[in-house]
């Protein structure tokens, strides 16, 4: 049985990361990069460019895109012929975005990630 993650201290993880320099999608995902094993420094290199709406085009958030990355790690899809896992993600994406904008309310991830 996986260890319960404390979703309120990862918040918290990410918002300091982001007020320290990193863009919305390396806060989020560099949050829980060490419960997956995955090295700080990579985390960054991979997220960096999906920062800013990818590519600070103001596109897809940042944010979701590194919450997706982080989903990925919980329920990956790496068989190619599991339907299931790769259809989750539609579910997780509508919650996603609602949590996002909510904590776009709340002042953790202004508008101008």
């Amino acid at each position: 049985m996986k260890e319960k993650i404390d979703v309120e201290a990862r918040v918290e993880v990410a918002r300091n990361l982001f007020k320290s320099g990193y863009n919305c999608s390396q806060s989020v995902f560099m949050a829980y990069a060490d419960v997956y094993g995955i090295d700080k420094d990579f985390a960054a290199r991979l997220t960096g460019p999906l920062g800013g709406g990818m590519g600070r085009l103001r596109e897809v958030c940042g944010a979701v895109s590194g919450a997706f990355l982080v989903a990925g790690q919980e329920f990956s899809a790496e068989n190619p012929d599991d339907r299931d896992a790769k259809t989750m993600f539609t579910g997780m994406a509508i919650a996603t975005i609602i949590s996002l904008v909510i904590f776009a309310i709340v002042g953790i991830f202004p508008e101008s990630c």
